[in-house]
C-alpha cells in the first residue's frame, strides 16, 4: 500500500483506499458511515474451470514457457 510499506522491484503500488475502507482510494468513502472507516470487505468470486481446454492450452503452449517468462 502506497505510504505504508516499500515496494519491491516490479510491485504496484495502491492507494490504502483500495484495501481499507475510508482511506484516500476509496471511491465510497464519503457515503460510508463513521464505523466502517479501517475496516475490509471479503469478496467471494464464483469461478468455473475448463479443465479439457485448460489442458489443450497447456500442451500447445507448454513448449513455449520461455516466451511467457518475464524479463529480468
Amino acid at each position: 500500500m502506497r505510504g505504508v510499506t516499500v515496494p519491491k522491484n516490479g510491485q504496484i503500488q495502491v492507494d490504502p483506499g483500495v484495501i481499507l475502507l475510508g482511506y484516500r482510494g476509496d471511491s465510497l468513502a464519503i457515503k460510508r458511515p463513521p464505523w466502517a472507516k479501517g475496516g475490509s470487505m471479503m469478496v467471494f468470486r464464483k469461478l468455473e474451470q475448463s479443465v479439457p481446454e485448460f489442458n489443450k492450452w497447456l500442451r500447445e503452449n507448454g513448449p513455449r514457457w520461455r516466451e511467457f517468462r518475464p524479463t529480468p
